[in-house]
């Protein structure tokens, strides 16, 4: 990355994720930063007047500057104070536009583009989110202070030159200055060039040391936590070493920096400045605020190195989050259509193929029609591109050929998914119930609302807990709203069974009060037991009228996780939980100019057919395994 890549990042964090406000209250921090600047060249200037009347022994004179001195002073300290308010309110403001940038920007990305871009990942986008606070909240202003501190003790140094007749130290000045701020140049894109990649390596590192820590439990059970752990420290160290060699380089050039700062800034100032006094005794005064000028010119450049550090090593991680930002969706979600969700309608899917990024094909030449009220299973192995299926129909991502249509009974118009306003779509006709329901930290009340369109009235505790106990997700001993209040999710909630969580997901899904729910695979890693449990709760959500698929690994789900059940299920028994089936099988195991759909229809169908057979043996299979 260029300088002027650099200043491009800069300032486009500047345009898109600082608000007009907090651009105002800037301006105010950098007025009072100037103005405390000024008053802090002036007192020293003042005091070498206060040292020069004490030597003259003109006591009147000493009495007023002194006075001034303090005033200075206290002055300089309330103006800091009321600096430093604003800065803490800037900080603030800042912290909360970027939020609330950042989270914008994401809800425009695909579902898709979540769940697999690395450039989106946890670690990266938190990472980064800190460093663009920081830059924009603390780097950013004690650049200010430091180049107003520069600025004006060089501009002080040269208007006293002048007026004292001291050509030599506005030359030593400059030279200094001028030389300090060309190698700064000169390592800050030395420094924006070489740490890319190793940004890049400490960005993968923290993905995966989150990673390990999120998963250590599971990790440890298996015995792989001090494996793991040990590779991560290696992998650490060998990122280290390359960071601490190329640091060391910018350190012994620093270090060069300094020197020449010492030289011609301070030790020139120190010696021309006693040479005056000796030569020109009534110059101390001005030497003794060049002294204090110098000094001041150097320490800026100093905590201008360091913040120049700072920034530069943060650069990267800010280039990566502002790529990510601007990820384009792989088709943006521009449909706006909505239709009658209170009305039947069926979903066609035409001629879908499905591949991924890798080439690697999911679906092929996919066709079949959900109607309305229709309650489907679909059932295969992995990769037989079940979840590929549910993920077109959540808009997740579009399919490669083919389309889905939305059919209203009322109009019989076919609306293509990608023209239906999708966020309207999943939050008021969908009810998706996922493998792993997420819950976010904070009560369950919070967690059941959050699943409730704004355009529904908010239910009442009494209505919540109704709902609960009818999916017999309320605990043992918990039979008032009070229940409502505990805390749940991953920091400070209880710790809730994986049976707990899917019953609360099939809660949720039917409070927004869908015609469409999906169960996807929600009891593959729940034992007989509580897959009965959990898909009897899915059972009792469906109202006649209710569309929904349930997606299955094998049948041992539709009998209530007991594969020896399936051969004793009649045609119209009230064991199914499903009416209509799609048995799947893996692309590359379909056999030539055949479709990789074994089976699509009604149930009695599917009993009657050869692949019923070969569903219940893998069932069984299946079953023994896990027993």
């Amino acid at each position: 990355m260029r300088m002027q890549d650099a200043l491009s990042v800069l300032r486009k964090m500047e345009k898109e994720l600082v608000s007009k406000e907090t651009k105002k209250n800037m301006r105010r921090i950098r007025m009072t930063i100037f103005v405390g600047t000024i008053i802090l060249m002036v007192t020293p200037w003042v005091f070498g007047e206060l040292v020069d009347r004490a030597i003259a022994t003109d006591t009147p004179w000493v009495t007023s500057l002194l006075a001034i001195v303090i005033s200075l002073v206290i002055l300089r300290i309330w103006i800091n104070q009321r600096t430093n308010l604003r800065i803490e309110k800037n900080y603030g403001d800042t912290r909360m536009n970027t939020d609330r940038i950042i989270g914008r920007q994401f809800v425009k990305k695909n579902i898709k583009q979540l769940q697999t871009e690395q450039a989106l990942s946890i670690a990266n986008i938190a990472m980064a989110r800190e460093y663009v606070n920081n830059i924009i909240g603390d780097i950013r202003i004690g650049i200010t202070r430091v180049s107003a501190d520069l600025a004006v003790a060089y501009l002080a140094t040269m208007v006293g030159a002048v007026a004292f007749k001291m050509p030599l130290i506005g030359v030593t000045a400059t030279i200094g200055l001028i030389v300090a701020l060309l190698l700064s140049a000169y390592l800050n894109t030395k420094v924006i060039e070489d740490t890319k990649d190793i940004e890049a390596d400490f960005r993968a590192y923290n993905r995966q040391y989150e990673e390990m820590i999120e998963k250590l439990s599971s990790f440890k059970a298996q015995g792989m936590d001090r494996k793991l752990l040990s590779q991560n420290e290696a992998q650490y160290q060998d990122i280290f070493r390359k960071d601490r060699k190329f640091w060391f380089w910018y350190i012994g050039r620093s270090q060069l920096r300094e020197l020449i700062i010492s030289v011609f800034v301070i030790i020139g100032a120190y010696i021309i400045g006693v040479y005056q006094i000796m030569t020109r005794p009534e110059s101390l005064p001005l030497v003794i605020a060049l002294f204090s000028w110098g000094g001041i010119q150097a320490a800026s450049l100093r905590e201008l190195a360091r913040l120049e550090r700072s920034l530069n090593k943060r650069l990267p991680s800010i280039v990566s989050f502002f790529e990510a930002l601007e990820l384009e969706p792989t088709r943006e979600e521009s449909g706006r259509r909505r239709f009658n969700k209170n009305e039947p309608f069926d979903i066609s899917f035409e001629n879908i193929s499905h591949s991924y990024e890798d080439g690697k094909p999911a679906l092929e030449n996919i066709n079949f029609t959900i109607k309305s009220g229709e309650k489907w299973a679909f059932v295969g192995e992995s990769g037989s591109g079940k979840t590929t299926l549910v993920n077109l129909i959540l808009g997740a991502m579009p399919p490669t050929k083919g389309s889905i249509y939305i059919i209203p009974h009322l109009t019989r118009e076919k609306i293509d998914l990608w023209d239906v306003d999708l966020h309207w779509w999943r939050s008021e006709v969908l009810g998706y119930v996922p493998q792993d329901v997420v819950l976010k930290d904070g009560s369950l009340r919070e967690n059941l609302l959050l699943a409730v369109p704004e355009t529904q009235p908010e239910p009442t505790d009494a209505e919540l807990m109704k709902v609960l106990e009818r999916f017999n997700a309320v605990f043992r001993g918990h039979h008032d709203t009070s229940f409502l209040d505990i805390e749940v999710g991953r920091d400070g909630g209880i710790e809730l069974s994986g049976g707990q969580r899917q019953r609360i997901g099939i809660a949720r899904a039917v409070l927004k009060n869908a015609s469409f729910l999906i169960f996807d695979e929600a009891t593959s890693s729940l034992d007989a037991r509580l897959t009965n449990s959990v898909t009897s709760a899915f059972k009792d959500a469906l109202s006649p009228t209710t569309t929904s698929i349930l997606i299955a690994h094998d049948l041992s789900t539709v009998a209530g996780g007991n594969p020896s059940k399936l051969i004793n299920i009649g045609t119209d028994s009230n064991d199914l939980v499903c009416s209509h089936y799609m048995v799947l099988r893996p692309i590359e195991k379909s056999v030539i100019n055949l479709s990789q759909v074994d089976y699509a229809g009604p149930w009695q169908g599917l009993v009657e057919s050869e692949v019923m057979q070969e569903l219940i043996t893998e069932s069984q299979r299946e079953n023994l395994v896990d027993n």
